[in-house]
């Protein structure tokens, strides 16, 4: 017992060295068995067969999407076409029939020229001025649409046109003068006669969805109607051509030859 007590420490320590030896003398061992079990041929387990699904289902629905049934977007039903409400010039709301804005209508065109009359020489100045009396219906501005008295020395001139020579042999008393007119053409106008030439039209329309009415429309005016603002942007004797605030969108609207030209 006094040997257990005074030499214990070696014994457990000699216990520790001896399974440290028996561990160290199987670890080749070890090692060789799971080397041999890495090299071994890995096992694949059988798959298992795949069930067949029925498609037949599956096939009809896509048979069927490939000659879909005809839709008819059209009829009395309103989940593609529906109904447009809109106000008239006397406020009262209207179910809309029409089509469009192409639906409007041209009742009338006027014809807007320019008249030039040749009246004569003026001598009561200190020099010799020609008169003319000038009428531009197509201008711009209203009050310039009014018959105006021009007053020219030969080889002055206006906006409209210069008074390049006269014709006869007095030149207080002239039979005639020769004009050079703005667009580069030249006219000659007999004293007392008039020159005409149309610049321009104006016309009536109507908008019947609306029941709307323009009346002596010309290229730049603006009217109201389909829900939109539209510019005339211009007019000939055949077509009036509008012009759609929102998106520029054109609609051109045939004028009837029996819509004749004043």
């Amino acid at each position: 017992m006094e040997f257990l007590k005074k030499h214990y420490e070696k014994i457990i320590l000699s216990v520790v060295l001896l399974g440290l030896a028996a561990v160290s003398a199987l670890l080749p061992f070890k090692i060789a068995e799971i080397v041999d079990k890495i090299n071994e041929e890995p096992v694949v387990p059988k798959p298992k067969t795949a069930e067949l699904i029925a498609a037949d289902k599956h096939l009809t629905t896509i048979q069927k999407g490939k000659e879909p049934p005809p839709v008819n977007f059209s009829g009395s039903h309103r989940v593609i076409n529906p109904v447009r409400w809109v106000q008239n010039q006397n406020k009262e709301i209207l179910k809309f029939e029409g089509k469009g804005p192409g639906d409007a209508k041209v009742t009338a065109v006027k014809a807007l020229k320019l008249y030039i009359t040749f009246k004569g020489a003026d001598t009561s100045g200190a020099r010799t001025r020609y008169i003319f009396d000038v009428t531009q219906e197509a201008h711009v501005l209203p009050r310039k649409r009014k018959e105006e008295e021009r007053k020219l020395e030969v080889g002055f001139s206006n906006e409209v046109f210069l008074l390049k020579e006269l014709q006869g042999n007095n030149p207080d008393s002239p039979t005639g003068a020769v004009l050079r007119m703005d667009d580069g053409d030249t006219i000659t106008v007999k004293t007392g006669e008039t020159y005409e030439k149309v610049e321009g039209y104006s016309v009536d329309f109507t908008f019947p969805g609306e029941r709307k009415k323009f009346a002596n429309k010309r290229v730049t005016d603006s009217v109201n109607f389909y829900g939109d603002k539209y510019y005339i942007v211009a007019i000939s004797n055949n077509q009036l051509v509008l012009s759609a605030e929102s998106d520029g969108v054109r609609v051109k609207i045939p004028i009837d030859p029996e819509s004749a030209v004043e």
